[in-house]
C-alpha cells in the first residue's frame, strides 16, 4: 500500500501584503520601537485575516502570505460580515468577498498605524491576491514543522504585490465579474511567463 501523502493539493486563494516605505520606517526608530511597532502591525494583521475568515500562513519582516478558503464553505466572521456586504456588491463570487474586503481593511489598518506607530513613515500596504493550486501541508524539520503553502498561485500573490495597492491575478479577476471596478494592468513578464494583472479601484 502507498504511503499517505502528508501535503494536500487544494484551491486556495492566497494573498501576499508588503509594506512599502517600511526601509524608511527603520531607519527612523529605534530597534526597540520599531520591534514593538512591527508586533503591533503583526497582531492587527492577524486579527484582520481571522475576522474575515482566513489564515496568517507566516510574516516575513514586515510582509504576511495569508490564505482563504476557495470552496461553498466559505465566509467572514459574522462581527464583520456586515462590512463585507456594504463595501461589495452581492454579485460578486462568494469565494472571493472576505478576501477582498480583508485586504482593503489592512489598507487602511497600514495607513492608520503609519502614523501612530511608524513615526509618520509614508507606509502604502501593496496587497496581491490570486486564486488557484497550492500544496499545504506542515512543513520543516522534525520537531520544527509549520503550515506553509507552496505552488504558482502562491509565487504569483507576491509577484502581483509588487505593484501599488490591491493587485489581482486573472482567476481572482474573473470571479470578481463585474461586481468591482478593476484598472487592467501592463502584464507581469516573468522568465517563463506572462502574468495578468489588475488594480482593484
Amino acid at each position: 500500500m502507498a504511503a499517505t501523502s502528508p501535503f494536500t493539493l487544494e484551491v486556495r486563494i492566497v494573498g501576499f501584503a508588503d509594506l512599502a516605505g517600511f526601509q524608511v520606517a527603520a531607519e527612523r526608530l529605534d530597534l526597540m520601537a520599531l520591534a514593538a511597532a512591527l508586533q503591533g502591525y503583526y497582531e492587527a494583521v492577524d486579527r484582520i485575516v481571522s475576522d474575515h475568515g482566513g489564515r496568517v500562513v507566516k510574516f516575513i519582516g514586515d510582509a504576511v502570505l495569508f490564505c482563504f478558503p476557495a470552496g461553498a464553505d466559505v465566509g467572514a466572521n459574522q462581527r464583520v460580515r456586515p462590512a463585507i456586504d456594504q463595501c461589495i456588491r452581492p454579485a460578486i463570487d462568494q469565494r472571493v468577498r472576505p478576501a477582498l474586503a480583508c485586504a482593503r481593511e489592512l489598507a487602511r489598518a497600514a495607513a492608520a498605524r503609519a502614523a501612530a506607530d511608524f513615526g509618520g513613515a509614508p507606509l502604502a500596504l501593496s496587497v496581491g491576491l490570486e486564486m488557484g493550486d497550492v500544496v499545504s501541508g506542515e512543513f520543516g524539520a522534525p520537531g520544527r514543522r509549520t503550515f506553509d503553502l507552496f505552488g504558482r498561485t502562491v509565487n504569483t500573490a507576491a509577484i502581483l504585490c509588487r505593484g501599488q495597492g490591491i493587485i489581482v491575478g486573472e482567476a481572482f479577476r474573473a470571479a470578481l465579474g463585474d461586481a468591482v471596478a478593476i484598472e487592467p494592468l501592463p502584464p507581469i513578464r516573468r522568465p517563463n511567463r506572462e502574468i495578468p494583472a489588475y488594480r482593484v479601484r
